[in-house]
C-alpha cells in the first residue's frame, strides 16, 4: 500500500462503532512461568498503585517489594520541582542500598536482627546467603503506580480502537497488539519522552522517518491513525524478522538488531531464557519487560471492566476529511471552518505548531480532517470570495477527487459511498 492509499484509507475508519476486545492467544503470545510474576507485577502497577505510590522493589525479583512510599509523606510541602523531586526519590532508592549492603556483609542467621531488619531479611526465605542480599542491593529499583494514568488511557482508547483494528486486520497482524499503547503512551497522541519518542506509539526520528512525515511542517508521529499504520509495519518487520512475537515486541522498544544479537549470542529464541541470562546496561529493566507490560496491559484492556469498575470509553471519533487544493495557511481554514486552533489540532495532530501559528502553510494535498458537519461546499466557496481558489474549484476537486475513489476502489471497496455524496 503506497503512501497515498494509506491515508486514503484511514479517513473512513472512524465512522463505526468501537467497542472492541481481542481475545488473547497463547500460542502467539506465550507466558513463560518466568516470567508470570512480572505480569503480575505490572497489572499491579496499572491497577492498584496510584501515582502517589513508590514501590521500592528487586529487579531481578520483582515479587520482592521491600517498600511502598507515600508522596504525601516524602513530599510533605507538596509536588516539588522535578530536580528535588528526583533527589528525593534517589536519597530514598540509596537508603535501601545501603540498609542491603549492610545486612549482606554480616552473617545473617547468627545476628541478631532489629525488627525492621528482620521484616527485611524475611523477604529473602529462609536460610539466605549474605552473597543474595548483597546482589539484591545492585538490583534496587522504584516505580511508581500509574492507576489514574492507565484509566484515563483505557478510557481515549475508545476513540481508536475500532481504526487500530482494521489498520492491524489488514496488515495480517494479531490484534492484541491493538493495546501496545497502553505501555507506550497510555493512548496520548501528543506523549514525548527523554529520549525524543514522540507520539501514541513512541516513535524516535530516526525510526520515525522511514515510516512517516517529519519535518518543520508536518509530524506524523502525532498521528493516532498514520502512526498506527507505521507501527504495523515495523512490528511485522520484527516479527518476519524473528518468527517470535515475544521477541519482536521486545525489539519493538529494544531494537531489532539488539535483539537479534541476544539471539544469537545466547543460541535461543526463548524470551524467559534471555531475560534471566542476558545482563548488558542497553537490554535493561524496561527491555526486559516490555513483553511483561504488554501482556499485563492485554489482560487489563480486555477485562477493563473488572479492574476499573465503571469505567466507560471515549466514543469512537468521527471526521470527515478534504485534500487541500493549494498550499494554505491555518488562518482562512480556522475561518472556513469557523474552528479555533484546539480543534483544528485535535483533528490534525500532525500539524506543527509553526504552521498553527502562521509561520508555516500547510503543504498542498494534506488531507485535512474536518468537523464531520463541516460542509466542504461552503469551505471552498469561502475560500474562492477570499481569492484563494478560482470559480469551480469545488466542483473541479469533486472531479479530481473522483478519479482519486476510482484509482483505489480495489483496496477500499467502501470508501466510493462515503464521497459520493460531496456531489449532490
Amino acid at each position: 500500500m503506497n503512501t497515498k492509499t494509506s491515508r486514503l484509507f484511514l479517513c473512513i475508519f472512524l465512522m463505526f462503532g468501537c467497542r472492541l476486545y481481542a481475545r488473547p492467544d497463547s500460542t502467539l503470545f506465550p507466558l513463560s512461568k518466568s516470567l508470570e510474576p512480572n505480569v503480575r507485577f505490572w497489572i499491579s502497577i496499572f491497577t492498584q498503585y496510584s501515582s502517589a505510590q513508590y514501590l521500592v522493589f528487586d529487579a531481578g525479583n520483582v515479587d520482592r517489594i521491600y517498600e511502598i512510599l507515600d508522596s504525601k509523606k516524602l513530599f510533605p510541602g507538596g509536588e516539588p520541582t522535578p530536580k528535588i523531586k528526583e533527589s528525593i526519590l534517589k536519597a530514598e532508592h540509596e537508603k535501601m542500598v545501603r540498609r542491603l549492603k549492610r545486612l549482606g556483609e554480616r552473617d545473617i542467621q547468627n545476628q541478631t536482627l532489629s525488627k525492621e531488619d528482620l521484616k527485611l531479611i524475611s523477604l529473602f526465605g529462609d536460610s539466605v546467603k549474605p552473597e543474595e542480599v548483597r546482589k539484591a542491593a545492585e538490583r534496587v529499583r522504584l516505580q511508581h503506580g500509574i492507576l489514574e494514568q492507565f484509566r484515563d488511557g483505557l478510557v481515549k482508547s475508545g476513540r481508536y480502537l475500532d481504526s487500530l483494528k482494521s489498520i492491524f486486520s489488514r496488515s495480517g497482524l494479531p490484534e492484541e497488539l491493538i493495546y501496545l499503547p497502553h505501555v507506550e503512551s497510555s493512548f496520548n497522541p501528543y506523549a514525548g519522552s527523554k529520549a525524543g519518542a514522540i507520539g501514541m506509539w513512541q516513535f524516535v526520528g530516526s525510526t520515525g522517518k522511514k515510516f512517516l512525515r517529519i519535518d518543520d511542517k508536518i509530524d506524523e508521529r502525532r498521528d493516532p491513525y498514520l502512526s498506527s499504520l507505521a507501527a504495523a509495519r515495523l512490528l511485522k518487520l520484527g516479527y518476519d524478522t524473528l518468527h517470535s512475537w515475544p521477541l519482536a515486541i521486545t525489539a519493538y522498544n529494544h531494537g531489532l538488531l539488539g535483539v537479534r544479537k541476544i539471539v544469537k549470542e545466547l543460541n535461543t529464541k526463548d524470551l524467559g531464557e534471555m531475560v534471566t541470562r542476558y545482563e548488558s546496561k542497553p537490554f535493561g529493566f524496561a527491555s526486559k519487560n516490555f513483553y511483561a507490560e504488554f501482556l499485563a496491559a492485554v489482560q487489563v484492556a480486555q477485562h477493563s471492566s473488572d479492574y476499573f469498575n465503571g469505567i466507560v470509553m471515549d466514543s469512537c471519533w468521527s471526521f470527515k476529511t478534504i485534500e487541500l487544493p493549494l498550499e494554505m495557511q491555518a488562518g482562512p481554514i480556522r475561518r472556513a471552518l469557523q474552528v479555533n486552533d484546539s480543534i483544528l489540532q485535535a483533528l490534525n495532530p500532525s500539524l506543527n505548531p509553526s504552521v498553527l501559528e502562521g509561520k508555516n502553510n500547510i503543504p498542498l494535498g494534506f488531507l485535512l480532517r474536518i468537523p464531520v458537519d463541516a460542509d466542504e461546499r461552503a469551505v471552498f466557496e469561502m475560500w474562492v470570495s477570499e481569492g484563494l481558489l478560482p470559480r469551480g474549484a469545488y466542483l473541479a476537486w469533486c472531479h479530481g477527487m473522483e478519479k482519486t475513489i476510482f484509482r483505489y476502489v480495489d483496496e477500499i471497496p467502501f470508501f466510493i459511498s462515503t464521497r459520493k455524496d460531496r456531489r449532490g
